[in-house]
């Protein structure tokens, strides 16, 4: 029998293989085969065998069941697969953690499932799959195990086999699939006598429904033989002397002594750190390895690249204190033995380390062809770091090792993994092994259980096997001819291990081999009472057999998972708190305290049981059955996960657009209904007045008397329908700033042919006298519907063509002088343009002609500046204007007034439709006082000034111009209309007199956070953090606010770009010619913007409402005409909720609530009435010891946005004249962790912070001893800000960079939440509380406001080609967040990461750190901006 292979070739199968093969297919089996007999190949051909099983479709009646291959860890899932795809056309891939499968749904499983014939997956994702009903046994037709033996207590193969049995028990229907284990090693455990390692044999079988087969007799010459040497490491008394090593043991056992002490207070939730410690234990290292290996170590420990947590101050000066000690024994080793080089170097070593290095020395010395290649396998993960670098500086210093390359792998990485290697650099070290780069590995036991290496000749166990398992498979390494084992044990180990490997591990070796043979299966009955999980039901709330569950196997690592899934931050570890009771000598019972941040606040009690770890369990399954029915679990039985982690960092940004792309729109041009109508289809029409209010008369004066006849006309329009009365407008002309008024004049009734006539008219008007381009009348067709017309006010008649051009008259005296501007009109080439005479001096007869196509959109940047060095040219008698001076002026204007007359009109709409909206509620009306327009102080500015082309007048001119306006007695309800055109006005349709959307934005953000998140907090008390976070980002995202407003139709209002007349203007009843080119048609049709656009349309009308009317107005506009459920009732107002109270339904006993209450700090000038608000605000995620109240998470969702909206209320209400970039720089620098954690410092919170954290008390520790070292916190109070951070070239300790422990930002945070709760939902109590402290830095930075790096990089330094990028610390880019701008200089890269940032600019590299992405993109930009300043 042979296997074809994919790339052509054939692998045959050996005789036992066959054998073995045969028994498989007729009955359940494990086969136990040595390492390197073969065993996956016996698996290989039984899949092939029942391949016609797997290949139909999923779950059909032909061939639609599924072969599974379960292994033991991440490494063998990918081995097994590699290795059935390279020897089989079998369809299979592999699943693990590592793919994020334990997230998938049935839809993602189905999909694996119909496309893979052969899953190959950990054991604890079949536990998963079947527990949550996403797979059942009869969906498979084989079931194998590799490395079964693990199969024992509540390893997650014994799991799936207890729900074998089960299912075996009640099927009724369907096929139950073959077992099919492989193993080297039968037993994992101590057996000593012949009836235990029977009885261990036998458990096995029955876990297996299956018999233990082998093949003793002719696989030898296939298995792996190697010598094994059991190596003595004899003690020298001589090296025992040396000078100093009483004294380097003590200082050991003084660190040793010192981290002990430090973890005693942080015991109940820092067992995984104190695990972590062992990866630096100096003692061990020093009692094993000796001092030249100590060296290494603590030079890796200060270096860090050993340790999984940071070292305190303190501990690090032993650690260096110790190191010294180590240079100074070593010297003395030098002196005394100097002149024996193997007495010296047997000082430097202990005895099993110095037997290491003669076993390699005696190694290299020996003849023959084979390369060397080895592996060391050693207990604790550090060792591996450790001797690798003992012994690649060995190789240097022994030419007898110097064929020695050694490498190192510590197998699976968690955060307590000790020694810094990333998942890249171990499958480095693999391959360079694998490849011969590398011929000495140092790995843990990682490698004894089926990874793939090369046939070794040489293996060392450093460390004894601790049991027979790993003796066999660790010697099962050495697969090469000639090779060898060794074990090497000290003085004190050495006979009992010679007898327990002579003795115990010959005497199971053999009992396997005679025992294996002609086993007989053992009966269901047999297996289901070995199999029997427990007395305990199984939750299993669905009929379906096969459906989700939660056994008593699953249930505490089902609820360890839920507890996993809570929202926390890197210093907390989440684990269900269980008091056991003992009733009676076997009588227990457990109450069950899930994490304070867990939907279930009562304590849960479960059943009576006869064993401690019983009683467990019973508390255990009951919680899963009620956080199923509260909804925390799926309907699958699985944690439904917190939506949103801990932020990584940074406060105040306002960018809660998680939806991907910002789209750009290419947006319909839309017009009021009110100039919608057909003016060609009615003959009754509304005449409206176009006036000039305060129009600068001086240059007519100027003018010579009989010049040009004025008759009396004005310019106004005609449209179907009245148009409400709206505000005037300001534009800036040649002559000063103006105001044009609007007003309803008349009705007029004409017949169709004076209609006619007047088209014509207004098709003349544009198209020959204003020259727009591009154009054509379609009164049909066209969006605009209004008739621009001149009427004799003498008479009260419209003028047609013919009559304007007759009432212009010509009467300049003889020899009269036309001064041109610079660009000039040459009156012999351009007979036939229009002009217009601007200004005429009182003697000599000269005047200034402007053409009329330089700009017909007024704006002060339109003034013409007059010259006395321009030409002058006669007045030619056939110059002739076609009509006076003065129309054409008022012509001219009409593109601005007509343009921004469709945004008033809008306006006007969207506020009659709000109120219609609100009902004119008694309570909405009171929240919305009048503003009179156009008064100029305060709110109620109301005159509108041009937008368009040479706009440039600031804001604070245009008010003092406008003072004595005719309509200033004139009120509106609600906002004044130039508010809410500004809400409107994007700032890209923005000429430089602040009228646009961003300073309301600004303020609409911040109050729209806030009150989201008040309406959360008070609506879901049972939510954590994340999930009201996750809920908060859905209300306020970019892509809601979006919908909102195209609901309401608000994307219609905006006005995104300037007023171009004759770029992107459209005349009434015209539209884009024919000939015009696509482009320059959808610039006349249609406007751009993004969507996010409409979002901040959306903020601002908020933050209009906000800073015009009221806060309850903003409130009911938001609640009843966005929709955004801010409000608990329609009528307003707000209570705290009983279930949001402090302490929610928890209880406590009085006595811990005493404890809880002790202590507390003053927080300044706010008194608490209830003072477990303030417990509550000072307890951390990881202290689990109040059961009282809840951790600050909630309270922190609520003051974050609190803290937010006061801040950037103080801001705009006290500096006004702030444009809305220094608006933006001063609410990031004064809203930002750094801040808040200094305050917190100066509050003393950071002192009566209740957490367990060592990790945390570290890092606060360092941050204030920043604090008191740092002068610009010194000079502030106390205080520091990120922008100050940045700057301090300072902010160190010992070396190291300082970083804002987040949780004292979030401490403060969750104090603001408390004293607003406390003070009855009052912010004044909060601002009260704060501006006492912020006061100065507030101050500081309203007079030198500090900049956004990032933003001043990207304005100050535009030549920079910006690309930021999160790098992971071994240097591999991982692009997580990305900022870019294409610009023209490629040599500036800027690259951040969690902790730390490496800024490349122009070839020089510069480093900082952060604790999260915005910090150090922050820092990152801040380097750049240094260096480039200093070019």
């Amino acid at each position: 029998m042979s296997v074809e292979l994919r790339d052509g070739g054939t692998l045959a199968a050996r005789d036992y293989q066959i054998r073995l093969f045969e028994q498989a297919l007729g009955e359940n089996v494990i086969v136990w085969l040595e390492t390197g007999s073969g065993k996956t190949f016996i698996a290989l051909l039984l899949m092939k065998e029942l391949c016609h099983e797997t290949c139909g479709k999923y779950r059909s009646e032909k061939g639609g069941r599924r072969t599974v291959f379960v292994v033991n860890s991440v490494a063998l899932a990918k081995q097994q697969t590699k290795y059935i795809e390279h020897h089989s056309n079998l369809k299979v891939d592999y699943f693990t953690g590592e793919k994020n499968v334990d997230r998938w749904l049935q839809p993602e499983w189905n999909r694996e499932l119909e496309k893979n014939q052969v899953l190959v997956m950990t054991a604890q994702v079949l536990v998963d799959m079947l527990n949550a009903g996403f797979i059942t046994f009869c969906d498979l037709n084989l079931l194998i195990f590799d490395e079964c033996h693990h199969a024992t207590g509540k390893h997650p193969y014994k799991i799936i086999m207890n729900g074998f049995a089960e299912r075996k028990q009640t099927l009724t229907h369907g096929t139950m699939p073959k077992v099919f284990g492989l193993t080297a090693c039968v037993f994992t455990s101590k057996v000593k006598t012949g009836d235990a390692m029977a009885r261990k044999m036998t458990d096995l079988e029955r876990t297996f429904f299956a018999k233990v087969i082998t093949s003793p007799y002719d696989k030898s010459s296939f298995s792996a033989k190697p010598a094994v040497n059991l190596i003595r490491a004899k003690d020298d008394a001589k090296v025992r002397e040396l000078e100093g090593l009483i004294e380097l043991g003590e200082q050991i056992e003084q660190l040793d002594l010192t981290l002990e002490t430090t973890l005693a207070q942080f015991e109940d939730v820092s067992k995984n750190i104190a695990k972590s410690r062992t990866e630096i234990d100096v003692k061990h290292c020093f009692d094993v390895l000796g001092i030249e290996a100590l060296k290494v170590l603590l030079e890796k420990v200060l270096n860090r690249s050993i340790g999984s947590h940071q070292l305190s101050v303190h501990e690090m000066q032993l650690v260096q204190e110790l190191q010294a000690k180590v240079t100074s024994v070593a010297i003395s080793a030098q002196v005394k033995f100097g002149f024996d080089q193997d007495l010296y170097t047997k000082s430097l070593m202990r005895p099993k380390l110095y037997s290491l290095l003669q076993l390699l020395r005696k190694v290299g010395g020996l003849p023959g062809k084979n390369k060397f290649c080895g592996i060391i396998f050693v207990e604790r993960r550090y060792s591996t770091a450790v001797l690798r670098d003992f012994l690649l500086q060995a190789s240097k210093d022994f030419e007898s090792i110097r064929f020695v390359k050694p490498v190192f792998v510590v197998g699976q990485l968690n955060s307590t993994s000790g020694v810094r290697i990333s998942e890249r650099e171990q499958a480095e070290s693999l391959n360079k092994f694998r490849k011969g780069e590398a011929n000495l590995l140092i790995a843990t036991n990682v490698i004894e259980e089926g990874i793939d290496v090369p046939h070794c000749n040489f293996v060392c166990k450093f460390d004894l096997p601790q049991n027979f398992r790993s003796y066999i498979q660790s010697k099962g390494r050495a697969r090469a001819p000639n090779s060898n084992y060794f074990v090497i044990a000290s003085e004190v180990e050495y006979p009992d291990f010679k007898l327990k490997l002579e003795g115990e591990f010959a005497t199971i070796e053999e009992f396997i081999t005679t025992e294996s043979c002609n086993r007989v299966l053992p009966s269901d009955t047999e297996c289901f009472a070995q199999n029997e999980e427990s007395s305990l039901e199984s939750y299993a709330p669905y009929a379906e057999s096969d459906g989700a569950r939660v056994t008593a196997a699953s249930a505490l690592a089902l609820l360890n998972k839920y507890c996993q899934c809570l929202p926390s931050d890197r210093f907390s570890y989440w684990k269900p708190k269980f008091i056991v009771e003992q009733l009676g000598e076997q009588s227990f019972i457990a109450t069950l305290y899930l994490p304070s941040c867990s939907v279930l606040k009562e304590q849960i009690k479960g059943l009576e049981q006869r064993s401690l770890k019983g009683a467990k369990v019973s508390a255990a399954l009951k919680a899963c059955e009620l956080l199923h029915k509260v909804g925390q679990l799926d309907e699958n039985l699985r944690p439904v996960r917190s939506k949103s982690k801990k932020r990584s960092g940074g406060r105040g940004g306002r960018n809660h657009n998680s939806n991907g792309e910002n789209v750009v729109l290419k947006v319909k041009r839309f017009y009021p209904p009110s100039v919608s109508g057909k003016v060609n289809e009615v003959h009754k029409l509304f005449w409206h007045e176009i006036r000039s209010a305060n129009l600068d008369h001086d240059w007519i004066c100027n003018f010579l008397p009989g010049f040009i006849k004025y008759p009396s006309v004005s310019v106004g329009f005609l449209t179907a329908s009245k148009i409400p009365t709206v505000p005037s407008v300001v534009i800036y002309s040649l002559y000063g700033t103006e105001v044009r008024s609007m007003e309803f004049q008349k009705e007029v009734t004409l017949n169709g042919h004076d209609i006619q006539k007047l088209i014509e008219t207004n098709r003349w008007l544009f198209e020959e006298v204003l020259k727009i381009p591009n154009i054509k009348l379609d009164m049909e067709n066209s969006p605009f519907q209004l008739i621009a017309a001149i009427i004799d006010q003498e008479r009260g008649d419209f003028l047609n063509k013919d009559e304007i051009i007759e009432h212009s008259t010509w009467a300049a005296p003889q020899n009269s002088v036309f001064k041109f501007p610079t660009r000039g009109v040459d009156l012999a080439k351009n007979r036939d343009r229009l002009h217009l005479v601007e200004y005429v001096t009182a003697c000599g007869g000269q005047a200034t002609v402007r053409k009329i196509g330089d700009s017909i959109a007024y704006g002060a940047k339109d003034r013409v500046r007059r010259s006395e060095h321009r030409p002058q040219y006669p007045l030619s008698e056939s110059v002739r204007q076609m009509f006076t001076a003065e129309v054409l002026y008022n012509a001219m204007c009409l593109p601005t007034v007509l343009f921004r007359l469709n945004s008033l009109i809008f306006c006007e709409d969207f506020m009659a439709d709000v109120f219609a909206k609100l009902c004119y509620d008694d309570n909405v009306v009171a929240s919305c006082p009048n503003e009179r327009a156009p008064t100029l102080s305060g709110k109620g500015f109301t005159v509108i000034p041009s937008v368009y082309e040479g706009a440039a007048l600031e804001f604070k001119k245009l008010v003092s111009e406008t003072k004595n306006m005719s309509d200033q007695d004139q009120c509106w309800i609600g906002p004044a209309p130039i508010n809410l055109l500004k809400c409107f006005t994007l700032k890209s349709a923005h000429s430089g007199e602040g009228l646009h959307l961003e300073q309301f934005e600004i303020y609409g953000d911040a109050f729209l956070k806030f009150v989201v998140s008040r309406y959360l907090f008070m609506q879901h008390p049972d939510m954590d953090e994340g999930d009201l976070t996750e809920k908060k980002i859905r209300v306020i995202s970019n892509s809601n606010l979006v919908k909102v407003a195209k609901e309401k139709g608000l994307d219609k209002l905006i006005v995104a770009e300037r007023n171009v007349p004759r770029e992107n203007w459209l005349p009434p009843l015209f539209v884009a010619s024919d000939s015009a080119e696509q482009s320059i048609a959808d610039k006349l049709m249609k406007q751009v913007y993004s969507e996010k656009s409409i979002a901040d349309v959306v903020e601002a009308l908020i933050g209009c409402f906000l800073q015009c009317c009221s806060e309850d107005f903003a409130l009911h506009f938001l609640n009843s005409y966005l929709k955004i459920k801010v409000l608990q009732n329609p009528e307003g107002g707000f209570e705290i909720p009983d279930s949001c109270k402090v302490g929610g339904t928890r209880s406590e006993p009085s006595d811990e609530v005493d404890v809880l209450l002790a202590n507390l700090p003053d927080v300044g000038k706010y008194s608490f009435g209830d003072q477990l608000y303030l417990v509550q605000a000072l307890t951390h995620s990881s202290y689990t010891r109040n059961n009282l109240t809840d951790n600050y998470q909630r309270l922190e969702f609520l003051g974050d946005a609190a803290l937010d909206y006061v801040i950037t209320k103080h801001l705009i209400e006290t500096y006004p004249h702030f444009d809305p970039g220094m608006l933006t720089d001063m609410r990031s620098a004064l809203v930002n962790n750094v801040l808040f954690s200094s305050l917190a410092v100066k509050l003393d919170l950071h002192k009566a912070l209740k957490h367990l954290s060592l990790e945390l008390q570290q890092e606060i520790n360092r941050f204030v001893e920043f604090l008191e070292k740092s002068p610009i916190a010194i000079e502030n109070g106390g205080l520091i800000t990120f922008c100050d951070m940045i700057s301090n070239t300072s902010a160190e300790v010992d070396g190291d960079t300082v970083d804002d422990p987040k949780p004292l930002g979030d401490c403060l945070e969750a104090l603001v939440a408390a004293i607003y709760l406390d003070s009855g939902l009052n912010l004044d109590c909060v601002w009260k509380f704060l501006y006492p402290h912020l006061q100065h830095i507030i101050e500081r930075y309203a007079r030198d406001i500090p900049k956004n790096p990032i933003r001043e990089l990207y304005e100050r330094f535009s030549n920079a080609n910006v690309e930021f990028r999160e790098v992971e610390d071994d240097g591999t880019s991982d692009m997580s967040d990305s900022d870019s701008n294409i610009m023209s200089d490629p040599n500036l890269l800027i690259t951040s990461h969690l902790k730390c940032v490496k800024c490349l600019a122009n070839g020089k590299e510069f480093e900082g750190k952060a604790g999260n992405y915005k910090n150090a993109k922050r820092r990152a930009a801040k380097k750049a901006v240094e260096f480039f300043e200093g070019k």
